[in-house]
Parts: structure tokens; sequence; C-alpha cells
């Protein structure tokens, strides 16, 4: 990817997570976030740990519901 600092300097990194099919197609514009001491690590918008654990978040509740059900209606 590649992107523009807030001083003008050209970066050109990789994201950190990958995905099959890729998410984004090339030029497409996305969100780039970055600590200014630290340009070359990036984070994408809507990429990394958050969306992992909302997903699995999802999971555990789906399957403590059907944990619950079984409990209520076993005899």
């Amino acid at each position: 990817m590649v992107y523009r600092t807030a001083d003008g300097r050209t970066m050109r990194e990789r994201g950190s997570m990958g995905s099959n099919p890729p998410r984004f197609t090339p030029g497409q514009e996305v969100e780039v976030s970055y600590l200014p001491g630290s340009p070359e690590r990036i984070r994408i918008e809507g990429e990394g740990p958050i969306t992992l654990i909302v997903l699995f978040s999802g999971f555990s509740l789906v399957f403590l519901a059907i944990a619950a059900v079984i409990a209520i209606t076993r005899p």
C-alpha cells in the first residue's frame, strides 16, 4: 500500500492482516492510522484485533445461547 504522511512523505507498507478473498482492491482508498513518530507502523481501518474480537464474541454468544436452550429444555 502507498500512502502519504502528514508531512508529505510517501510511504510503502503492507497491512498486518490478510484475507481471502482480499477485502480491498488495487487502487481502492482506505483509511490508514499511524503514530507520527512511526509512520511505517500502520493500521488499516477495519482490520486488526478489534474485528477478530467482535467476530469471536459473536460466535461465543451463539454457542452460549444454544447451550442455555439445551440446559433449559432438558428434563
